[in-house]
């Protein structure tokens, strides 16, 4: 395993929360674990053709949407996130479509 990892994969680590403690919620565990080996998985995921970009993009949107859907009653949805390895292994990042999450909500949408 390289000492070095490609700038793309470094974007992603420090992107991926350190702990799932953010604002009034307390870090309950520490998520950045295990580099060696999501690098290698981010490794498997470029040779099958995804784009760096993409993922970078659907980590952030999910990160933004935990945070943004956590509430003090029901309580702090980004605990509920997988490790680094596990993220990427699952593909987590395909959910976050950008357009989808931009779309205005407030559009007509036949509820005039």
């Amino acid at each position: 395993m390289p000492k070095e990892y490609s700038e793309d994969f470094n974007i992603f680590w420090k992107t991926f929360p350190s702990s799932d403690g953010f604002g009034s919620f307390p870090s309950t565990r520490n998520l950045r674990t295990g580099k060696k080996e999501t690098y290698q998985q981010w490794m498997a995921l470029l040779s099958q053709g995804y784009d760096p970009a993409n993922i970078i993009r659907g980590l952030q949107l999910d990160i933004e949407q935990r945070k943004n859907t956590s509430t003090i009653r029901g309580g702090n949805n980004l605990k509920y996130i997988k490790s680094p390895t596990n993220y990427l292994k699952s593909k987590c990042f395909m959910d976050f479509d950008e357009e989808e999450e931009t779309q205005d909500i407030y559009s007509d949408g036949g509820f005039s």
